[in-house]
């Protein structure tokens, strides 16, 4: 068994981040197919599996939360750990530094999958948390 990332995609409806998204409870490790676990960019998110100094450390859960995240969180309790948030293009921007193994579809083309497609990803906000 190995480390996964779930995540939740949040959109700023007015003053509010509304979840649209969320691949929590689903077998989801960087791609949908669910295979080859990709540590390099777990590490490039938040330090996990791949510490490197230059690398951000988790920031915890944002305070503004969308019900959704706060409800994804709640229900995986003490199994999810290294908790931490960042724009949609950060994320697809950790995704893409690493060398992806043939087949691995780039990131922002999943995020693309459950987003309109006029939405800006920096206008979203990624809340994210891995398990073992």
């Amino acid at each position: 068994m190995g480390c996964d990332i779930h995540y939740i995609i949040e959109k700023k409806v007015e003053d509010k981040w509304i979840g649209v998204f969320t691949t929590a409870g689903l077998y989801w490790e960087c791609h949908p197919e669910g295979k080859n676990r990709n540590y390099d960019f777990f590490g490039r998110l938040a330090n996990v599996r791949e510490y490197d100094a230059n690398h951000p450390d988790p920031k915890g859960i944002p305070d503004d939360i969308s019900d959704l995240s706060r409800m994804c969180i709640s229900e995986i309790g003490t199994d999810g750990h290294s908790h931490s948030y960042c724009t949609a293009g950060e994320f697809c921007d950790a995704f893409n530094k690493n060398k992806r193994k043939k087949g691995q579809r780039p990131e922002h083309e999943i995020l693309g999958i459950y987003i309109e497609e006029d939405v800006n990803i920096n206008d979203l906000r990624v809340v994210f948390y891995f398990d073992n």
